[in-house]
């Protein structure tokens, strides 16, 4: 387990709201109503350009969030718009229900507010060593409260403290039965759901418009899509929800196939506010036992105001994923998963989110999330006044000019509802598309919209939406209507959206369309071929092409035309349309055609960088500088609502920088501009031919790593001791593992580092099987710092034609002083995951995935990366890489020279400590380096246990380790290690052994030889099927001869003794329960005191 400080006593109260200096811009005002929008002639803003050049930042907006009253009550007339055409469905309004300080907020602040001395992740150290670049722009609070998972803070994936308690209060506020809080955006919350629900094989009712989440949770869960092509408007060139009817028919269309479907999934609203009727549709769905399943990405406001439509949980639905951030004001890449009665098993979806989510999770997003809660919590029933009658007045304003059209809910009259706080707003009839008029909007207003059609752009108003933007918004387009109205265009004949669906063949289902070998072909010549790849054009937003499906004529001719016209191809490899990948049906596994190793690949050279660069910080603060109107996620609206107790945590000003995939920032699952300059410029320093951006840490670059090198059915060799990431790849991938069960040094009882002798045996075992591995992955150094050969078993695996993947997750810093062991990619490895936020200076959860050479395939490990990760990339994470990449660059041989000459100081005054023990090189003779940074003390010899140390440490010293071992303790050492740390460090250990050393004390008989259960591994399901096999819970001694449904895995050692697939035997049984019995932390159970344990029942 990790240790760190303990429980504190009690929280800190958040921080007051700061008022912000109102902006020099007048408008005239009606001075009888200050409530009023405000109008000028376009004389009088002739001049409008000078607000998109200055470069002031829009601060009156949060002032008047502050000052300005809001309206009690909204009337049927606003602003002389009568809203009886569009009335919403109103549901219950929901209470106060918070009067404390949220509880994740404030033990954050406690934790960051007490004098420690911190030797574990992140590398910046509590901000001491934080880039400077990046505190320029958001200021060092932020890294104070970058905390990791300490005691304190809870666990995310076991929640029993603050993080319990917060989503308690989340789902008291929400209605729900139980809330998960995520740090992987909404997307990790629909691939949970899916997974939770569908088995492989399974059928899944889905709109063909369906966020891709969707369609990625089918290639990991590997249902079967049935899918419902949405209402179409052909005016708007927009596509509507899902009705009832639409539902029915695909049930029906099942039924009467012999078939059940396991899940629907809807989404509601749409991009545009459009909902569907989820009261009729939850009520059909359960008269046939099928849960339904709500991408309610859009809605996370619905419910809190009478004027907004009810929510999906308040209209009966099953599973509900909203983004926090998108319309309420959480930070960006954090949403919540919201369940409802029991239909769906609860644990399934715990197991789900496990091995989605990383296991190193930002607490700065969760506490915005506790915060945004909180927010909203205060007054419910009147936050969204303003907003709502600011929409309200804007709309009624735009109905009056000529020329210009409001999307209402007479458009789509199958719908019930439309969300009063989405603008959609057309041009068709100024002869204008809708990329035209933005592109003027904002050149000249200042004007950012959320979404851009052909026909029409789609604004977002939300909390912190204000008067002074929506004034420039209506003077914009009154400008244009003025402007264009005597341009007259013959309106063009539209093209029919559902003419490529007409004859949809499916011939392989998504998650074998993905892991098929593929090629390019141009897309003439695709016809007839199977596509491999997801091809949506925008508008109207449907994709055409969907992996596993026969491209047909009328597909092409589709997607051209459409193409012509203007559409951004999303999904396509390339968007141009020239080309077009699909499937080598017959061959069904990976394609390796390229073995050669270039030169290049086994070259290593970091030089100063003397003009360092840094593309994505600069350009984020480019953007965030703009006197923007901003109509646009995130819901807090560049800080303009950030949540009083968050803001008083971590400043306005994180909030300011943290904003949505604009142009000018790049796109994160697309790569250009910014971003990928930043991933450039990581790759020249770190030495590998191609590197990417995570932000969902160094789990998701594993899992993208593993499932790009290994296709369903292929066998892994990897440590018994991977981290558990590698085992959820396994899950996601469906490889069948070939474990090395590594060394143990008894007198540590620490696990070795893997040897090529190792690796060696695993590959020939499988060869007298007439197996060949597909991948060989290693971890590299382990959490202890003890470094593998890997120039020996890269050479080795290339030899037998074996890509090498290693988890260098603790060596990001490797390679930049001589004292340093070489990095991965400089021994030769091909695929190198390494979490840069662990001892370089990034913010908790981003890392950097690597690649040398041009063994595995470039594009899988790309659409890997855009399965597993978030749409809504948090822009702050990304830029911390770009900072902490910066801040090596700038002198690389000699930015680590303090932190090791501390880590050597610290280890000669230790080793003279009678009855103290430092873990060395020579410990581990078949290692042939151990980080210096990483600091092992064991206390055996004091008749101490890790813990015991620990516990005297802190409470002495205020000393945090980074891991509690049975007999050890480890320490971390990085840039932002201060001197006086490492004195209360020394001092408290010389304490330690001054008063246990003279204390006469058996020595502690070692637990059970570590390698009893493994003397006889049986794998009855591969750990894919496990997983997804029904699942009941037996005593433990019942387990006996039961197959494992769940990993187990005590710490100390850290080797999983189950792992999902399993056979349970009786040595298992006596190991677990000796160990625990000695005080051993259990991860991965559901039963943490091994009472009893999860097995599986028929797959």
């Amino acid at each position: 387990m990790k240790s760190g400080i303990r429980p504190a006593k009690g929280y800190s109260r958040g921080g007051k709201k700061m008022m912000s200096p109102t902006l020099s811009v007048s408008f005239s005002c009606n001075p009888k109503n200050p409530n009023s929008l405000c109008f000028l002639s376009l004389q009088d803003f002739a001049n409008t350009s000078t607000l998109r050049l200055s470069p002031t930042l829009p601060l009156r907006c949060s002032q008047e969030r502050s000052l300005a009253p809001a309206p009690t009550v909204l009337d049927e007339s606003i602003g002389g718009l009568s809203t009886s055409n569009d009335r919403v469905l109103s549901g219950d309004t929901p209470v106060l229900r918070q009067n404390g300080p949220p509880p994740l907020v404030s033990a954050l602040r406690a934790s960051a507010e007490q004098n420690v001395a911190s030797f574990h992740f992140p590398g910046h150290n509590r901000g001491r060593a934080a880039p400077a670049s990046l505190t320029r722009l958001i200021g060092t609070r932020p890294y104070l409260h970058d905390l990791p998972e300490l005691p304190e803070l809870d666990n995310l994936f076991c929640p029993q403290g603050p993080i319990l308690e917060a989503q308690t209060e989340a789902a008291k506020l929400f209605g729900s039965s139980h809330t998960w809080f995520l740090v992987g955006g909404t997307t990790c919350g629909i691939q949970a759901a899916i997974m939770a629900t569908c088995s492989p094989g399974e059928f899944l009712i889905l709109p063909r418009n369906s966020h891709i989440s969707a369609i990625s949770a089918m290639v990991l869960s590997g249902a079967v899509p049935k899918y419902i092509v949405p209402d179409y408007q052909n005016d708007w060139d927009i596509a509507g929800g899902v009705t009832p009817l639409q539902v029915l028919k695909a049930i029906q269309g099942l039924e009467m196939e012999g078939k059940k479907a396991a899940a629907v999934f809807i989404t509601s609203p749409t991009y545009h506010g459009i909902c569907s009727d989820v009261s009729k549709i939850s009520e059909l769905c359960h008269s046939r036992k099928i849960p339904l399943i709500v991408d309610e990405a859009h809605g996370a406001h619905f419910g809190f105001h009478s004027e907004l439509p009810n929510s999906a949980l308040q209209q009966g639905a099953d599973l509900t994923v909203q983004s926090t951030h998108k319309v309420l004001c959480s930070l960006t890449q954090s949403s919540m998963l919201h369940m409802s009665r029991n239909i769906v098993d609860k644990e399934k979806i715990d197991r789900c989110l496990q091995t989605l989510q990383t296991t190193s999770p930002s607490y700065l997003l969760l506490a915005s999330l506790d915060a945004a809660r909180a927010q909203l919590s205060e007054r419910p029933d009147v936050v969204f006044n303003q907003a709502i009658a600011l929409a309200y007045e804007a709309k009624y304003t735009l109905k009056q000019i000529a020329g210009i059209s409001v999307l209402e809910n007479s458009s789509f009259s199958n719908f019930p509802a439309m969300d009063p706080l989405r603008l959609t707003v057309g041009f068709w009839k100024l002869g204008l598309s809708g990329y035209e008029a933005d592109e003027i909007l904002y050149r000249d207003y200042g004007v950012i919209c959320e979404l851009v059609g052909n026909k029409s752009i789609t604004y977002a108003f939300n909390l912190g939406t204000c008067r002074d933007h929506v004034q420039r918004l209506l003077l914009g387009i009154k400008h244009l209507a003025a402007t264009y109205s005597s341009f007259q265009q013959p309106e063009e004949k539209v093209c029919d959206a559902h003419a490529p669906f007409d004859d949809i063949i499916m011939s392989l289902i998504p998650r074998d369309a993905f892991f098929a070998s593929k090629r390019k072909v141009t897309i003439r010549e695709s016809i007839g071929e199977v596509s491999g790849e997801l091809v949506c054009p925008y508008p109207p937003g449907i994709p055409v092409l969907i992996p596993g499906e026969v491209i047909t004529e009328r597909a092409v001719d589709y997607l051209l035309h459409v193409r012509s016209k203007g559409a951004d191809i999303s999904g396509a490899s390339d968007p141009l349309l020239s080309s077009v990948v699909v499937c080598n049906v017959k061959e069904g596994q990976t394609l390796r055609s390229q073995w050669q190793i270039p030169e290049s690949h086994c070259i290593f050279s970091m030089t100063p960088q003397k003009n360092v660069v840094e593309p994505l910080v600069s350009a984020i603060k480019s953007s965030a500088q703009k006197n923007a109107a901003s109509f646009h996620f995130p819901g807090h609206n560049r800080g303009h609502a950030a949540p009083a107790s968050m803001a008083g945590l971590i400043g306005r000003t994180a909030f300011v920088h943290d904003l949505p995939v604009l142009h000018e920032l790049g796109n994160l699952f697309c790569p250009y501009g910014p971003i990928l300059e930043a991933q450039v410029e990581a790759a020249k320093l770190f030495g590998s031919s191609h590197t990417w951006f995570l932000v969902g840490g160094t789990t998701c670059g594993i899992q993208a790593a593993i499932m790009s090198t290994c296709s369903p059915g292929q066998v892994l060799i990897l440590p018994r001791n991977s981290h558990i990431s590698a085992i959820s790849a396994l899950v996601l991938s469906g490889a069948v593992p070939k474990y090395i069960i590594p060394h143990f040094l008894d007198h540590w009882d620490v696990a070795a580092a893997i040897t090529p002798s190792q690796v060696l045996k695993a590959i020939q075992e499988l060869e007298m099987e007439g197996k060949k591995a597909a991948a060989v992955f290693i971890t590299s150094p382990t959490y202890h710092g003890l470094c593998s050969d890997l120039t020996t078993i890269s050479e080795l695996c290339h030899s037998h034609k074996i890509p090498l993947i290693v988890d260098e997750a603790h060596g990001a810093h490797f390679g930049f002083h001589s004292k340093l062991p070489k990095s991965a990619l400089h021994q030769g490895a091909d695929l190198i995951v390494q979490s840069t936020h662990k001892v370089l200076c990034s913010l908790t959860q981003s890392s950097m995935l690597h690649m040398s050479g041009n063994i595995v395939d470039k594009d899988r490990v790309s659409g890997c990366l855009r399965t597993l990760q978030t749409t809504s990339p948090s822009f702050l994470l990304l830029a911390s890489l770009d900072a902490a990449r910066a801040q090596i660059s700038e002198n690389p041989d000699s930015v680590f020279n303090r932190a090791i000459e501390l880590a050597d100081e610290a280890k000669r005054v230790l080793k003279q400590i009678p009855g103290i023990s430092v873990l060395e090189s020579s410990s581990f003779p078949a290692s042939p380096a151990v980080d210096p940074l990483r600091l092992t003390v064991g206390f055996w010899n004091l008749g101490l246990s890790g813990s015991e140390a620990d516990e005297m440490l802190y409470k002495d010293y205020e000393v945090i380790c980074e891991l509690v071992g049975n007999r050890s303790l480890t320490y971390v050492l990085n840039l932002g290690t201060c001197r006086e740390h490492v004195h209360r460090l020394v001092l408290g250990i010389k304490r330690l052994a001054a008063t246990h050393g003279s204390i006469s004390k058996p020595e502690k008989k070692m637990v059970n030889n570590v390698h009893a259960p493994f003397d006889d591994i049986t794998m009855s399901m591969i750990p894919r099927d496990a997983f997804f096999a029904s699942k009941r819970k037996v005593a433990i001694r019942e387990s006996i001869g039961e197959v494992a449904g769940e990993l187990i895995c005590p710490y100390p050692p850290g080797v999983p003794v189950l792992i999902p697939g399993e056979v349970v035997t009786e040595k298992i049984v006596d190991y677990l329960i000796h160990v625990t019995s000695k005080g051993a932390e259990v991860n991965g159970a559901s039963d943490s005191s091994l009472s009893s344990i999860l097995v599986c029942g028929k797959l």
